[in-house]
Formats: C-alpha cells, structure tokens, sequence
C-alpha cells in the first residue's frame, strides 16, 4: 500500500535525478548523496502533509478504495442484503445520485449492484464510511446508462448501516 501523495513524489526525484546525471560539468559534480537525501527530503515532506487523508489502496480487479471511518460490525457477503446511505459522483465533483438526499438509506442485495460497488461492500464492516473510485470496466462499461456516460469512471462514498 503506497499512500497517492508519495507516488508523486517519485517522478520530480527522477526528473532530478536524470537532470543532473545528464547535464555533466557544472551539474553533474553533485553527489549521490545530495540526491539522494533531497528525495528522503521531499518524500517526508509528502508523507507529512497528508498524514490525515485516509490511504488509497488498490485491489487485483482495479477498484481503489480509502476507509474514511473503521466500522466494527459484521462484512457482507454475497447473497446478503444490507442497507447504506451513499453518494455517487463522477471524478470532476458531479453527483448523479444520493440516498442522502432523500432522507432514507437505500437496501439492496450485495450482489444487485455493480461490481465495483459490490466489492466495495465487501471490505467494510457495519458502521464504517469509504470512499470507492470504481473504474468504468466496474461499473457500467462501454454501455453506460441514461446519466452516466460510457466508459466512465466513478467515486462512491458509501456508509455501511446493516447486513441481513
């Protein structure tokens, strides 16, 4: 598990780093050392300013996912039903759809849904929050739906209340 703000780190170091190595005379005196502690440096630094944001991780089918609060309950499984207040919106902010705003959590089968949602569901605990980035070969595909496009990716932020 690889924290998203450190992943960005990496590419100015090597940007760097190939700088210096190429340019000879003037630049290229530096040692390894100075390089070296610059991205140690830099990579802190990162690590640091996010400490707060929950950790993205990555599962194999390429749903990525960050708890935003540990539940302590039981985790659905397949054949189950549970209910969850959730909002989905695309990657630029937009929302296309919130059981908030309706008042009442919405209740389905763990199963009924998208996969990426589904999988989602899967790695929490009653009482827990996450947010799921479910890329589009998880969510709708190519065909899309009447509001969401095709091939479009999506976040869900996704608040477990029950399994039954």
């Amino acid at each position: 598990m690889r924290h998203t703000s450190l992943m960005s780190a990496v590419p100015r170091v090597l940007v760097f780093a190939l700088f210096a190595a190429g340019c000879g005379g003037d630049y290229g005196d530096a040692p390894a050392d100075e390089a070296e502690a610059e991205a140690e440096t830099s990579a802190d630094a990162d690590a640091e300013a996010s400490a707060d944001e929950p950790v993205m991780v990555a599962t194999e089918s390429g749903l990525r996912y960050q708890v935003l609060q540990e539940g302590d309950g039981v985790s659905p499984v397949s054949g189950q039903h549970v209910t969850v207040h959730y909002r989905g919106t695309f990657p630029d902010g937009g929302q296309f759809d919130s059981s908030y705003d309706t008042g009442e959590p919405a209740e389905f089968a763990v199963d009924g849904v998208i996969p990426g949602f589904s999988e989602a569901l899967k790695l929490m605990k009653v009482g827990g929050r996450l947010r799921a980035h479910v890329p589009s070969e998880l969510g709708y595909g190519e065909q899309g739906t009447a509001s969401i496009g095709p091939n479009q990716d999506l976040i869900f932020e996704i608040e477990l209340l029950a399994v039954r």
